[in-house]
């Protein structure tokens, strides 16, 4: 269902260009206008392409990143109808298997995050971010973790300051956990201690990660807890009197199937999209998270509908979508499930009804909700007045974070070095005994 190979690119023109990999290893792209019209169709690559990324910034540029089958990597740039490439990087594949690749453009940097397994342990993974931009390269390891031969996709987002999350699964005892990791660009580094947010003993599946316009952090998984499947949320404030800290959120209560949840965030309302029975449904949220209410809205799951990766440009769209659900008819025209951009006149296709049914449920008529403490919250009138601050602030604070965590990181050096003086010293007393032992023994 999920297909990363697929990817869609909307810009402030409303034009959609589709990228896809095809099975002989050539990205084929599609542009077609606000109508939905076919404007150009053509092989974009002609080597063969193992893997690839794309973005868009806020100049509309189109950023795509290619891994060839001879190691290069290409670094493709789209501006005013013209595609420009340059080779950046050479990748060892004899010695290793590159899975999953992700781009941001942070700053008018390009950001490159990707994971790859050495070929005789291919269950050992390494995540690794590497920065570009024409002055020089910088180079980071994220984690190291375990995982199957084919891992479950790592999830990469990044908010307002520039810091980037991201969720893995890590294999232990058996057991999938979901973890929970964070670049600093203050300093430029990654926490050396990921967070734990899975239940240790049960299997978690489909990791997702989503960053809110208001830079407050979800994190969803399915938990299978033998024979039923649970959706669970973990919810980081960026305000309030429990900012930085995790904190479980209650959805409602509903049957769920497996497959990727997944979020995104239109007209200040959070979207909540997962699976259920063969149907597609939409939890929301009017307060950033806290209270989730089931949506009228279903869509039925077909046979050809996929989960696709989706961006859009970040200025000309306030609101955040980083996936959807499509189908691709077979006049090659593109239908998405529902209109999600923010301007009336935009005419994408909808694919499927919405079946509004009625609930024979006790609670029918009412609608489905789950409530959580709320935290404190601006207002949406209130926050242009007071978003200066607040960046000062939660830069400040994000400089703590990382001075947080270069104090862990020089507490377990010193630990070490504690615990090598003890060993040293035991071994030093336990010569000297030998030595007096000698001396005064017959």
């Amino acid at each position: 269902m999920f297909k990363p190979n697929k990817n869609l690119i909307i810009n402030s023109a409303e034009n959609i260009f589709a990228f896809d990999l095809s099975l002989e290893g050539k990205i084929l792209y599609k542009l077609f206008d606000p109508d939905l019209s076919l404007i150009e169709s053509n092989n974009l690559i002609e080597e063969t392409v193992l893997n690839y990324s794309t973005t868009i910034d806020q100049n509309d540029t189109i950023h795509l990143v290619a891994l060839i089958n001879t190691g290069e990597l290409h670094y493709y740039s789209y501006t005013d109808g013209q595609w420009y490439k340059n080779t950046i990087a050479k990748f060892n594949l004899k010695s290793n298997i590159y899975n999953q690749f992700e781009t941001l453009i942070i700053n008018n940097k390009l950001h490159l995050l990707y994971n790859y397994s050495n070929l005789i342990n291919s269950n050992i993974w390494t995540i690794q971010h590497i920065v570009y931009d024409s002055k020089r390269e910088e180079q980071y390891n994220v984690v190291r973790y375990i995982s199957k031969k084919i891992p479950e996709p790592f999830i990469v987002d990044a908010d307002n300051l520039g810091n980037i999350h991201i969720l893995y699964v890590n294999y232990i005892n058996n057991n999938s956990q979901v973890y929970h990791s964070f670049y600093s660009p203050y300093g430029k580094m990654w926490n050396p201690h990921p967070k734990l947010l899975s239940s240790d003993n049960v299997n978690n599946l489909y990791p997702y990660l989503f960053i809110d316009s208001y830079n407050n952090i979800h994190c969803l998984w399915v938990e299978d807890a033998k024979y039923k499947l649970n959706l669970k949320m973990m919810r980081m404030n960026s305000s309030g009197k429990e900012k930085y800290k995790w904190k479980e959120i209650l959805l409602p209560n509903i049957s769920i199937s497996k497959g990727y949840p997944f979020m995104f965030e239109l007209n200040n309302k959070l979207n909540l999209v997962f699976i259920s029975k063969d149907r597609i449904l939409v939890f929301q949220s009017e307060d950033y998270g806290n209270i989730w209410t089931k949506s009228d809205e279903e869509y039925d799951l077909k046979e050809t509908t996929r989960l696709v990766k989706l961006r859009l440009n970040p200025l000309n769209y306030p609101d955040k979508i980083n996936l959807a659900y499509m189908d691709e008819g077979n006049d090659g025209e593109i239908y998405l499930l529902n209109n999600f951009l923010n301007i009336d006149e935009f005419s994408l296709k909808e694919a499927a009804n919405i079946s509004e049914k009625t609930d024979d449920s006790p609670n029918s008529g009412k609608p489905l909700e789950a409530y959580s403490e709320p935290n404190e919250f601006a207002p949406s009138y209130i926050y242009p007045h007071l978003l200066e601050i607040k960046e000062k602030l939660d830069e400040v604070l994000a400089k703590q974070l990382t001075l947080n965590a270069n104090l862990e990181k020089l507490i377990d050096g010193q630990n070490n070095t504690n615990k090598k003086l003890n060993m040293l010293e035991a071994l030093l007393m336990e010569k000297t005994k030998s030595f007096w032992s000698r001396l005064f023994t017959k």
